[in-house]
């Protein structure tokens, strides 16, 4: 059984630490270190650690920001060890920051992810309820993970309402899973990147910017890591494009709202609307 509760003692910040080591593979001078955890849970922010037993499995901390004189809570980490991924534990820990987030008057919540990573994607939409209208393009510029070798950050923005009625809706599951099949197949949908199969891999065609549907589809691959370990060319193309697409049509006042991810004839195929 996973329990959920604020990071407390000398130990466990340091086990924040290794977490972020084995899940990133940070150099040290990526770590954000005890010292650092400490001082943002004593000025108003806020660390959680998953704990199994009496080891930790996962940590997210948060620090408060201001934009335009709105207060938020700016959630800088999530990570999950690997021996326990793919069991919930990221979106419980999402839940246990938004209750404190709650009890502590914060409206908003924001992070930042990969637009490639299609299991973010799933989670931080279609679980949690955010909406994106805001990419920055190499926002950390070169990495040390292997996560992010080779590719520029770009990244999202997310804005979670954590009291909004969408969240509310979403958290509660009343929200049906959407299909790329039905979303493929929806009159008034257009895709804004045309994608082809060339010697086993989906291809990134480009961005098509003229559109003018109401809900308009940007996809990306089903699994990026997969795509740039066989062909990093192929990779940085999806980068390119997927980055021009969503420039553009964000910067003309679209929001991204849901995300289809399943299988179409074999292959996984995932789409922001």
């Amino acid at each position: 059984m996973i329990r959920i509760r604020p990071v407390k003692t000398i130990d466990e910040f340091l086990a924040c630490e290794d977490i972020q080591k084995q899940v990133w593979h940070f150099d040290d001078r990526e770590i954000v270190p005890k010292n650092e955890l400490i001082a943002i849970q004593l000025s108003g922010g806020i660390v959680l650690g998953a704990f199994a037993g009496g080891r930790m499995v996962g940590f997210t901390f948060g620090l408060p920001g201001v934009h335009r004189g709105k207060v938020y809570l700016s959630s800088r980490m999530l990570a999950v060890l690997p021996d326990v991924r793919n069991q919930g534990v990221g979106h419980d820990l999402k839940l246990a920051q938004r209750a404190h987030a709650l009890r502590m008057g914060f409206p908003l919540v924001t992070w930042t992810f990969d637009p490639l990573q299609s299991l973010n994607a799933y989670l931080n939409i279609e679980k949690l309820g955010v909406i994106i209208r805001d990419y920055r393009v190499n926002l950390y510029g070169t990495m040390t993970s292997p996560m992010s070798r080779g590719l520029d950050t770009d990244r999202f923005v997310p804005e979670w309402w954590i009291g909004s009625r969408r969240v509310r809706e979403v958290l509660a599951g009343r929200r049906p899973k959407l299909e790329p099949a039905r979303v493929l197949g929806h009159a008034g949908w257009a895709p804004a990147n045309g994608t082809r199969v060339e010697g086993g891999v989906r291809m990134a065609g480009p961005a098509r910017t003229g559109l003018r549907e109401r809900h308009v589809l940007v996809e990306i691959p089903g699994d990026i890591h997969a795509v740039r370990s066989r062909r990093l060319d192929v990779a940085r193309r999806w980068r390119a494009e997927t980055r021009r697409a969503f420039r553009h049509y964000l910067g003309r006042g679209y929001v991204v709202t849901r995300f289809a991810s399943g299988s179409v004839d074999g292959e996984r195929r995932s789409f922001y609307v």
